[in-house]
Protein backbone atom coordinates (compact mmCIF):
# COMPACT_ATOMS: atom_id res chain seq x y z
CA UNK A 1 0.00 0.00 0.00
CA UNK A 2 0.78 3.41 -1.30
CA UNK A 3 0.61 6.72 1.21
CA UNK A 4 -0.02 9.90 -0.25
CA UNK A 5 0.27 12.68 1.95
CA UNK A 6 -0.84 16.23 1.67
CA UNK A 7 -1.04 19.70 2.80
CA UNK A 8 -2.73 23.03 1.30
CA UNK A 9 -2.13 26.54 2.12
CA UNK A 10 -5.43 28.50 2.11
CA UNK A 11 -6.97 32.14 1.56
CA UNK A 12 -8.20 31.59 5.41
CA UNK A 13 -9.97 29.08 7.74
CA UNK A 14 -13.35 28.87 6.52
CA UNK A 15 -13.43 25.51 5.05
CA UNK A 16 -16.35 26.32 2.81
CA UNK A 17 -15.66 29.50 1.69
CA UNK A 18 -11.80 30.01 1.51
CA UNK A 19 -9.66 28.42 -1.76
CA UNK A 20 -6.78 26.59 -1.30
CA UNK A 21 -3.63 28.95 -2.79
CA UNK A 22 -1.03 26.32 -2.57
CA UNK A 23 -1.29 22.37 -3.35
CA UNK A 24 1.38 20.32 -2.16
CA UNK A 25 1.96 16.06 -1.97
CA UNK A 26 4.14 13.45 -1.53
CA UNK A 27 4.08 9.90 -2.47
CA UNK A 28 5.89 7.34 -0.25
CA UNK A 29 6.30 3.76 -0.08
CA UNK A 30 4.71 1.38 2.27
CA UNK A 31 7.92 2.26 4.78
CA UNK A 32 6.70 5.55 4.32
CA UNK A 33 9.78 6.85 2.32
CA UNK A 34 9.08 9.59 -0.11
CA UNK A 35 9.30 8.58 -3.99
CA UNK A 36 7.82 11.75 -5.57
CA UNK A 37 6.63 15.50 -4.64
CA UNK A 38 4.18 17.86 -6.41
CA UNK A 39 4.07 21.25 -5.22
CA UNK A 40 1.86 23.79 -6.87
CA UNK A 41 0.49 27.57 -6.45
CA UNK A 42 -2.25 29.36 -8.08
CA UNK A 43 -3.77 33.08 -8.64
CA UNK A 44 -6.79 34.02 -5.90
CA UNK A 45 -10.21 33.41 -7.24
CA UNK A 46 -12.07 36.95 -8.36
CA UNK A 47 -14.69 35.99 -5.59
CA UNK A 48 -12.72 35.60 -2.79
CA UNK A 49 -11.31 37.88 -0.26
CA UNK A 50 -7.36 36.82 1.77
CA UNK A 51 -7.65 36.76 5.29
CA UNK A 52 -5.19 38.79 6.72
CA UNK A 53 -4.05 36.58 9.35
CA UNK A 54 -3.65 34.01 6.75
CA UNK A 55 -1.26 36.51 4.27
CA UNK A 56 0.67 37.41 7.93
CA UNK A 57 1.36 33.46 8.93
CA UNK A 58 2.18 31.84 5.91
CA UNK A 59 4.20 34.93 3.92
CA UNK A 60 2.23 34.96 0.94
CA UNK A 61 2.17 38.66 -0.37
CA UNK A 62 -0.48 40.28 -2.82
CA UNK A 63 1.77 39.94 -6.17
CA UNK A 64 1.79 35.98 -4.94
CA UNK A 65 -2.24 36.06 -4.88
CA UNK A 66 -2.55 37.70 -8.65
CA UNK A 67 0.76 36.44 -10.59
CA UNK A 68 1.05 33.14 -9.83
CA UNK A 69 1.60 30.89 -13.50
CA UNK A 70 -1.89 28.98 -12.90
CA UNK A 71 -5.20 29.43 -12.23
CA UNK A 72 -7.44 27.83 -9.30
CA UNK A 73 -8.62 25.84 -12.21
CA UNK A 74 -5.11 24.51 -13.84
CA UNK A 75 -3.91 24.09 -10.47
CA UNK A 76 -6.71 21.52 -9.35
CA UNK A 77 -6.67 19.73 -12.77
CA UNK A 78 -3.27 19.10 -12.29
CA UNK A 79 -3.70 17.96 -8.56
CA UNK A 80 -6.74 15.78 -9.98
CA UNK A 81 -4.25 13.82 -12.34
CA UNK A 82 -1.40 13.12 -10.13
CA UNK A 83 -3.37 11.97 -7.23
CA UNK A 84 -5.13 10.05 -9.17
CA UNK A 85 -1.91 8.03 -10.95
CA UNK A 86 -0.67 8.08 -7.86
CA UNK A 87 -3.69 6.49 -5.91
CA UNK A 88 -4.16 3.29 -8.75
CA UNK A 89 -5.00 0.54 -7.17
CA UNK A 90 -5.73 2.18 -3.70
CA UNK A 91 -3.37 4.61 -1.44
CA UNK A 92 -3.80 5.56 2.36
CA UNK A 93 -3.97 9.62 2.23
CA UNK A 94 -2.77 11.34 5.31
CA UNK A 95 -2.10 15.02 6.23
CA UNK A 96 -2.05 16.53 9.68
CA UNK A 97 -5.41 17.99 10.87
CA UNK A 98 -6.40 17.31 7.69
CA UNK A 99 -10.12 15.48 8.01
CA UNK A 100 -11.26 18.59 10.09
CA UNK A 101 -9.23 21.23 7.27
CA UNK A 102 -6.81 20.13 4.21
CA UNK A 103 -9.48 17.68 3.35
CA UNK A 104 -12.96 19.38 3.39
CA UNK A 105 -10.60 22.54 0.96
CA UNK A 106 -9.51 20.01 -1.08
CA UNK A 107 -13.07 18.28 -1.59
CA UNK A 108 -14.66 22.09 -2.53
CA UNK A 109 -11.51 22.45 -4.75
CA UNK A 110 -12.51 19.14 -6.38
CA UNK A 111 -16.26 19.91 -6.11
CA UNK A 112 -16.05 23.80 -7.55
CA UNK A 113 -13.39 22.78 -10.70
CA UNK A 114 -16.68 20.06 -11.74
CA UNK A 115 -14.54 16.88 -10.45
CA UNK A 116 -14.80 13.88 -8.50
CA UNK A 117 -15.05 15.01 -5.03
CA UNK A 118 -14.47 11.97 -3.08
CA UNK A 119 -10.74 11.57 -4.09
CA UNK A 120 -9.51 10.26 -0.90
CA UNK A 121 -11.82 7.72 0.19
CA UNK A 122 -12.69 5.90 -3.30
CA UNK A 123 -11.32 3.22 -5.73
CA UNK A 124 -9.89 1.41 -2.76
CA UNK A 125 -8.38 4.74 -0.83
CA UNK A 126 -8.62 5.48 2.57
CA UNK A 127 -8.34 8.41 4.78
CA UNK A 128 -6.07 8.43 7.48
CA UNK A 129 -5.03 11.61 9.91
CA UNK A 130 -1.36 11.91 11.55
CA UNK A 131 -2.72 14.12 14.21
CA UNK A 132 -5.47 12.18 15.13
CA UNK A 133 -2.83 9.15 15.36
CA UNK A 134 -0.85 10.81 17.27
CA UNK A 135 -3.41 11.99 19.58
CA UNK A 136 -4.58 8.07 19.87
CA UNK A 137 -0.90 6.97 20.44
CA UNK A 138 -0.75 9.87 23.05
CA UNK A 139 -3.83 8.33 25.21
CA UNK A 140 -3.37 4.54 24.43
CA UNK A 141 0.49 4.40 24.29
CA UNK A 142 1.82 7.21 26.36
CA UNK A 143 4.87 7.48 26.84
CA UNK A 144 6.52 5.95 23.50
CA UNK A 145 6.24 9.33 21.26
CA UNK A 146 6.93 12.96 22.92
CA UNK A 147 3.95 15.38 22.66
CA UNK A 148 4.57 18.63 23.71
CA UNK A 149 2.33 20.54 26.44
CA UNK A 150 2.14 24.36 27.34
CA UNK A 151 2.26 25.94 30.69
CA UNK A 152 -0.98 24.47 32.08
CA UNK A 153 0.41 20.96 31.16
CA UNK A 154 -2.23 20.65 28.34
CA UNK A 155 -1.26 18.62 25.48
CA UNK A 156 0.26 20.70 22.11
CA UNK A 157 -0.78 18.93 18.84
CA UNK A 158 0.58 21.59 16.63
CA UNK A 159 2.32 20.07 13.74
CA UNK A 160 5.46 22.52 14.36
CA UNK A 161 5.99 21.88 18.11
CA UNK A 162 5.52 18.17 17.56
CA UNK A 163 7.91 18.12 14.97
CA UNK A 164 10.25 20.07 17.18
CA UNK A 165 9.90 18.12 20.31
CA UNK A 166 10.55 14.89 18.03
CA UNK A 167 13.70 16.71 16.90
CA UNK A 168 12.21 16.61 13.10
CA UNK A 169 13.06 19.69 11.31
CA UNK A 170 10.76 21.54 9.93
CA UNK A 171 12.20 24.79 7.83
CA UNK A 172 10.12 27.25 6.39
CA UNK A 173 6.80 26.21 8.19
CA UNK A 174 3.19 26.97 6.91
CA UNK A 175 4.46 26.10 3.06
CA UNK A 176 2.74 23.41 2.30
CA UNK A 177 5.58 21.05 0.38
CA UNK A 178 7.22 21.55 4.03
CA UNK A 179 4.69 20.68 6.31
CA UNK A 180 3.92 17.68 4.08
CA UNK A 181 7.16 16.22 4.74
CA UNK A 182 7.42 17.09 8.62
CA UNK A 183 3.96 15.14 8.27
CA UNK A 184 5.33 12.61 6.47
CA UNK A 185 8.28 12.21 8.68
CA UNK A 186 6.04 12.08 11.78
CA UNK A 187 4.18 9.26 10.63
CA UNK A 188 7.57 7.68 9.81
CA UNK A 189 8.51 8.09 13.50
CA UNK A 190 5.08 7.21 14.63
CA UNK A 191 4.89 3.78 13.07
CA UNK A 192 8.72 2.79 14.64
CA UNK A 193 7.81 3.95 18.02
CA UNK A 194 4.16 2.83 18.51
CA UNK A 195 3.55 0.34 15.79
CA UNK A 196 1.08 -1.08 17.21
CA UNK A 197 -1.31 2.33 17.60
CA UNK A 198 -0.20 2.84 14.40
CA UNK A 199 -1.19 -0.09 12.77
CA UNK A 200 -4.33 0.11 14.57
CA UNK A 201 -5.25 3.54 13.64
CA UNK A 202 -4.25 2.85 9.87
CA UNK A 203 -7.31 0.66 10.45
CA UNK A 204 -9.99 3.17 11.77
CA UNK A 205 -8.67 4.96 8.42
CA UNK A 206 -11.51 2.63 6.75
CA UNK A 207 -15.23 2.90 7.09
CA UNK A 208 -14.91 -1.08 6.84
CA UNK A 209 -12.38 -1.55 9.39
CA UNK A 210 -14.38 1.23 12.00
CA UNK A 211 -17.70 -0.77 10.84
CA UNK A 212 -16.02 -4.30 11.47
CA UNK A 213 -14.84 -3.17 15.27
CA UNK A 214 -18.52 -2.22 16.45
CA UNK A 215 -19.37 -5.73 16.26
CA UNK A 216 -17.59 -5.92 19.93
CA UNK A 217 -20.00 -5.28 22.43
CA UNK A 218 -17.87 -3.32 24.70
CA UNK A 219 -15.16 -0.22 23.38
CA UNK A 220 -13.02 2.84 24.03
CA UNK A 221 -13.96 5.79 22.62
CA UNK A 222 -11.24 8.43 23.11
CA UNK A 223 -10.98 12.30 22.01
CA UNK A 224 -9.40 15.21 22.90
CA UNK A 225 -10.58 18.90 24.13
CA UNK A 226 -8.63 21.64 25.28
CA UNK A 227 -5.40 19.40 25.17
CA UNK A 228 -7.03 16.68 27.99
CA UNK A 229 -7.87 13.33 26.87
CA UNK A 230 -11.36 12.09 27.41
CA UNK A 231 -12.68 8.34 27.14
CA UNK A 232 -15.71 6.75 27.81
CA UNK A 233 -16.46 2.77 27.88
CA UNK A 234 -19.37 2.68 25.25
CA UNK A 235 -20.98 0.32 23.25
CA UNK A 236 -22.83 0.48 19.71
CA UNK A 237 -26.68 1.84 19.99
CA UNK A 238 -28.05 2.82 16.87
CA UNK A 239 -28.33 0.42 14.42
CA UNK A 240 -25.50 0.22 11.86
CA UNK A 241 -25.32 0.17 8.05
CA UNK A 242 -23.14 0.41 5.86
CA UNK A 243 -24.69 3.60 4.38
CA UNK A 244 -24.55 5.57 7.72
CA UNK A 245 -21.76 7.08 8.64
CA UNK A 246 -22.78 8.30 11.99
CA UNK A 247 -23.48 5.74 15.03
CA UNK A 248 -25.03 6.44 18.55
CA UNK A 249 -22.84 4.83 21.09
CA UNK A 250 -24.23 4.42 24.23
CA UNK A 251 -21.68 5.74 27.32
CA UNK A 252 -21.46 2.87 29.91
CA UNK A 253 -20.82 4.77 32.75
CA UNK A 254 -24.73 5.32 33.08
CA UNK A 255 -27.12 2.55 34.07
CA UNK A 256 -29.01 1.77 30.88
CA UNK A 257 -32.27 1.00 33.25
CA UNK A 258 -32.51 5.08 33.41
CA UNK A 259 -32.69 5.36 29.16
CA UNK A 260 -34.03 2.15 27.63
CA UNK A 261 -38.01 3.27 27.44
CA UNK A 262 -37.71 7.06 26.67
CA UNK A 263 -39.04 8.27 23.67
CA UNK A 264 -36.96 9.47 21.13
CA UNK A 265 -37.68 12.98 21.58
CA UNK A 266 -36.04 12.69 25.53
CA UNK A 267 -33.08 10.88 24.01
CA UNK A 268 -31.76 13.13 21.67
CA UNK A 269 -31.57 15.15 24.56
CA UNK A 270 -28.91 12.90 25.99
CA UNK A 271 -27.32 13.75 22.22
CA UNK A 272 -26.68 16.76 22.10
CA UNK A 273 -27.29 18.17 25.93
CA UNK A 274 -25.00 18.87 28.74
CA UNK A 275 -25.39 14.96 29.81
CA UNK A 276 -24.29 13.14 26.65
CA UNK A 277 -25.40 9.71 27.97
CA UNK A 278 -26.00 8.79 23.87
CA UNK A 279 -22.12 9.73 21.52
CA UNK A 280 -21.94 10.17 18.36
CA UNK A 281 -19.06 8.51 16.55
CA UNK A 282 -18.28 9.18 12.46
CA UNK A 283 -17.67 5.61 11.34
CA UNK A 284 -15.54 7.71 7.86
CA UNK A 285 -13.29 10.16 10.13
CA UNK A 286 -10.94 7.98 11.70
CA UNK A 287 -12.74 7.44 15.28
CA UNK A 288 -10.11 7.15 18.12
CA UNK A 289 -12.29 3.92 19.07
CA UNK A 290 -9.68 1.02 20.79
CA UNK A 291 -10.48 -2.47 22.06
CA UNK A 292 -11.97 -2.36 25.45
CA UNK A 293 -8.23 -4.02 27.22
CA UNK A 294 -6.54 -1.31 25.94
CA UNK A 295 -8.62 1.21 27.84
CA UNK A 296 -6.93 3.30 30.54
CA UNK A 297 -7.61 3.27 34.01
CA UNK A 298 -8.96 7.26 34.08
CA UNK A 299 -12.42 6.66 31.94
CA UNK A 300 -14.96 8.67 32.21
CA UNK A 301 -17.25 7.99 35.39
CA UNK A 302 -14.85 5.53 36.85
CA UNK A 303 -13.42 2.41 35.59
CA UNK A 304 -16.12 -0.49 36.36
CA UNK A 305 -15.37 -3.81 35.80
CA UNK A 306 -15.61 -5.97 32.61
CA UNK A 307 -18.72 -8.03 34.03
CA UNK A 308 -20.44 -4.78 34.74
CA UNK A 309 -19.58 -3.21 30.92
CA UNK A 310 -20.74 -6.77 29.43
CA UNK A 311 -23.91 -6.63 31.33
CA UNK A 312 -25.01 -3.33 30.51
CA UNK A 313 -23.99 -3.71 26.83
CA UNK A 314 -25.94 -6.24 26.85
CA UNK A 315 -29.25 -5.26 27.81
CA UNK A 316 -28.80 -2.05 25.14
CA UNK A 317 -28.07 -4.77 22.03
CA UNK A 318 -31.11 -6.95 23.65
CA UNK A 319 -33.39 -4.06 23.73
CA UNK A 320 -34.48 -3.40 19.96
CA UNK A 321 -37.18 -0.73 20.91
CA UNK A 322 -34.68 1.58 22.56
CA UNK A 323 -31.80 1.43 19.25
CA UNK A 324 -34.86 1.88 17.09
CA UNK A 325 -35.45 5.60 19.57
CA UNK A 326 -31.80 5.85 19.31
CA UNK A 327 -32.22 5.56 15.36
CA UNK A 328 -35.16 8.14 15.25
CA UNK A 329 -33.43 10.56 17.71
CA UNK A 330 -30.47 10.65 15.46
CA UNK A 331 -32.34 10.89 12.17
CA UNK A 332 -33.97 14.19 14.03
CA UNK A 333 -30.67 15.66 14.77
CA UNK A 334 -30.67 17.58 11.24
CA UNK A 335 -34.19 18.47 11.18
CA UNK A 336 -34.01 22.16 12.13
CA UNK A 337 -31.13 22.63 9.73
CA UNK A 338 -32.00 25.88 7.30
CA UNK A 339 -31.46 24.88 3.66
CA UNK A 340 -28.13 26.06 2.03
CA UNK A 341 -28.42 29.00 0.39
CA UNK A 342 -25.06 28.93 -1.34
CA UNK A 343 -23.70 26.64 -3.62
CA UNK A 344 -20.62 25.77 -2.14
CA UNK A 345 -22.97 24.44 1.58
CA UNK A 346 -24.92 22.08 -0.91
CA UNK A 347 -21.56 20.27 -2.05
CA UNK A 348 -22.94 17.25 0.47
CA UNK A 349 -26.56 17.43 -1.26
CA UNK A 350 -26.66 13.97 -2.43
CA UNK A 351 -25.01 12.85 -6.21
CA UNK A 352 -25.31 14.57 -9.66
CA UNK A 353 -27.44 11.76 -11.75
CA UNK A 354 -25.97 9.42 -13.94
CA UNK A 355 -26.86 11.69 -17.11
CA UNK A 356 -24.91 14.64 -15.73
CA UNK A 357 -21.77 12.15 -15.01
CA UNK A 358 -21.49 11.80 -18.53
CA UNK A 359 -21.95 15.23 -19.18
CA UNK A 360 -19.09 16.17 -16.84
CA UNK A 361 -16.85 14.26 -19.01
CA UNK A 362 -17.82 15.61 -22.49
CA UNK A 363 -17.55 18.88 -20.26
CA UNK A 364 -13.74 18.58 -19.30
CA UNK A 365 -13.00 17.14 -22.83
CA UNK A 366 -14.68 20.24 -24.77
CA UNK A 367 -12.93 23.15 -26.15
CA UNK A 368 -13.87 25.94 -23.77
CA UNK A 369 -15.90 27.59 -26.42
CA UNK A 370 -17.88 24.42 -26.71
CA UNK A 371 -18.36 24.26 -22.49
CA UNK A 372 -21.34 26.44 -22.11
CA UNK A 373 -24.02 25.01 -24.09
CA UNK A 374 -22.89 21.50 -22.49
CA UNK A 375 -23.24 23.36 -18.92
CA UNK A 376 -26.60 24.78 -19.95
CA UNK A 377 -27.86 20.69 -20.13
CA UNK A 378 -27.00 19.85 -16.46
CA UNK A 379 -29.23 18.40 -14.53
CA UNK A 380 -28.24 19.43 -11.48
CA UNK A 381 -28.80 23.23 -10.74
CA UNK A 382 -25.36 23.13 -8.58
CA UNK A 383 -23.44 21.87 -11.47
CA UNK A 384 -24.87 24.35 -13.96
CA UNK A 385 -23.76 27.62 -11.40
CA UNK A 386 -20.35 25.89 -10.84
CA UNK A 387 -19.88 25.93 -14.55
CA UNK A 388 -20.93 28.64 -15.10
CA UNK A 389 -18.85 30.36 -12.22
CA UNK A 390 -15.50 28.61 -13.73
CA UNK A 391 -16.18 29.97 -17.74
CA UNK A 392 -16.67 33.16 -16.46
CA UNK A 393 -13.45 32.59 -14.19
CA UNK A 394 -11.67 31.33 -17.08
CA UNK A 395 -13.02 32.61 -19.90
CA UNK A 396 -15.23 35.51 -19.34
CA UNK A 397 -14.98 36.58 -23.06
CA UNK A 398 -17.38 33.76 -24.16
CA UNK A 399 -19.89 34.84 -21.83
CA UNK A 400 -23.21 36.36 -23.22
CA UNK A 401 -23.45 39.97 -22.22
CA UNK A 402 -26.32 39.19 -19.82
CA UNK A 403 -24.06 36.51 -18.61
CA UNK A 404 -21.50 38.86 -18.26
CA UNK A 405 -23.51 40.91 -16.18
CA UNK A 406 -24.78 38.35 -13.96
CA UNK A 407 -21.03 37.02 -13.10
CA UNK A 408 -19.51 40.48 -12.40
CA UNK A 409 -22.81 41.06 -9.93
CA UNK A 410 -22.00 37.59 -8.44
CA UNK A 411 -18.06 38.51 -7.96
CA UNK A 412 -19.30 42.13 -6.71
CA UNK A 413 -21.56 40.55 -4.07
CA UNK A 414 -19.10 38.54 -2.37
CA UNK A 415 -16.30 40.91 -2.14
CA UNK A 416 -18.36 44.11 -1.24
CA UNK A 417 -21.37 43.00 0.51
CA UNK A 418 -23.39 44.16 3.46
CA UNK A 419 -24.61 42.72 6.65
CA UNK A 420 -24.44 39.20 7.75
CA UNK A 421 -22.89 36.96 5.12
CA UNK A 422 -21.01 33.42 5.95
CA UNK A 423 -18.04 34.73 3.67
CA UNK A 424 -15.03 37.48 4.22
CA UNK A 425 -16.03 40.82 2.75
CA UNK A 426 -13.43 43.22 1.74
CA UNK A 427 -14.71 45.46 4.74
CA UNK A 428 -14.29 42.02 7.28
CA UNK A 429 -10.91 41.87 6.28
CA UNK A 430 -10.20 45.48 6.27
CA UNK A 431 -11.57 45.69 10.01
CA UNK A 432 -9.47 42.68 10.70
CA UNK A 433 -6.43 44.30 9.50
CA UNK A 434 -7.52 47.73 11.84
CA UNK A 435 -7.28 45.16 14.69
CA UNK A 436 -4.57 43.24 14.21
CA UNK A 437 -2.26 46.76 13.53
CA UNK A 438 -3.10 48.05 16.88
CA UNK A 439 -0.90 45.05 18.40
CA UNK A 440 1.71 44.94 15.61
CA UNK A 441 5.59 45.33 15.30
CA UNK A 442 7.09 47.25 12.87
CA UNK A 443 7.80 44.55 10.61
CA UNK A 444 3.80 43.26 10.86
CA UNK A 445 2.41 46.65 10.10
CA UNK A 446 4.41 46.98 6.78
CA UNK A 447 2.89 44.10 5.55
CA UNK A 448 -0.62 44.51 7.20
CA UNK A 449 -0.47 48.52 5.19
CA UNK A 450 0.32 46.21 1.73
CA UNK A 451 -2.88 43.76 2.78
CA UNK A 452 -5.37 46.90 3.05
CA UNK A 453 -3.75 48.81 0.12
CA UNK A 454 -4.58 45.13 -2.13
CA UNK A 455 -7.59 44.99 -0.17
CA UNK A 456 -8.91 48.54 -1.09
CA UNK A 457 -7.84 47.84 -4.87
CA UNK A 458 -9.77 44.60 -5.05
CA UNK A 459 -12.83 46.75 -3.67
CA UNK A 460 -11.98 49.49 -5.85
CA UNK A 461 -11.59 47.23 -8.92
CA UNK A 462 -15.42 45.24 -8.71
CA UNK A 463 -17.20 48.37 -7.75
CA UNK A 464 -15.83 50.08 -11.32
CA UNK A 465 -17.28 46.60 -13.15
Amino acid sequence: MRYIVYDTETSGLDTTFDQVLQFAALLADEDLNEIESLVVRCRRLPHIVPSPGALLVTGVRPVDLEQAELSFHQMMLKVHRKLVAWSKGGAVFLGYNSIRFDERLLRQALYQNLLPVYLTNTNGNVRGDVMRMVQACAAHHPNRFIVPTDEERCAVFKLGEVAAANRIVLDNAHDALADARATLAVARLLRERVSDGWNWMLRMASKKGVQTILRSPVLCLTDWYSGKPYSFMVTPAASITSASSEVAMFDLAHDPATYLNLPSQTLGGYITGETKVLRRLRTNAQPILFPANLAPEDVRGGKLSESVYLDRARRIQMHPRFRAMVTQAMSHLYDDEVPAEHVEQRIYDGFPPDDDLVLLTDFHKAAWEERMPIARRFLDKRLRALAGRLIGVERPGLLSAVERHRFDDFVASRLLADGAVPWRTVQKALDDVEQRSQAADSEQRDRLAEIETYLRDIAKHARSQ
